[in-house]
């Protein structure tokens, strides 16, 4: 958890760093699609902004191992926070837990569709899959449609031509 105790916030703020001890993210163990690969670092200034709130600033990182949708193949990807703001009421308890907080915002930096080629801390990572979706070429399966877009393909059809009825007439 990362906590603050409001009695111990000078008026200049605190300083608040360290890692996280167990998962905050709680995935399912079964879903394989994103999984944390180790704890969240975290390095924050917190301050009482006046108006009943908390302000923490700093850095956090956050690594992880995605699932690429491409491929299908497991890769790291590191979430680092630089700049991170964030403000928190006052609570009544004398003890803000920040760990809710962080970890949605840290999720919400995930990527949506992981691609391991785009995505992952290696930068020369290519794709296993890369090339494998694409359109055919000219050639036995017809004119060449890479780089078109499904509607292209959806424009050239011809509905008048019999040959493209599958049997439904």
């Amino acid at each position: 958890m990362i906590t603050v105790h409001l009695g111990e916030i000078p008026e200049d703020g605190l300083e608040v760093s360290g890692e996280t001890s167990r998962d905050i993210f709680q995935f399912d163990p079964s879903e394989k699609e994103v999984s944390p690969a180790g704890p969240v670092r975290y390095q924050l200034h917190v301050i009482n902004a006046g108006s009943g709130l908390l302000l923490a600033q700093g850095s956090l990182v956050a690594p992880f191992s995605l699932r690429c949708v491409a491929c299908l193949e497991q890769f790291p990807h590191t979430v680092e926070l630089e700049g991170y703001a964030a403000d928190f009421d006052l609570p009544a308890s004398g003890t803000l837990d920040m760990t809710e907080r962080i970890r949605e915002d840290i999720l919400l930096e995930l990527p949506n569709y992981p691609h391991c080629d785009r995505d992952s801390d290696d930068p020369d990572r290519v794709c296993p899959a890369a090339g494998k979706f694409e359109a055919a070429e000219d050639g036995e399966n017809g004119p060449e449609t890479r780089g078109s877009s499904a509607w292209d393909a959806l424009d050239r059809l011809d509905p008048t031509d019999e040959g493209n009825s599958q049997g439904n007439h």
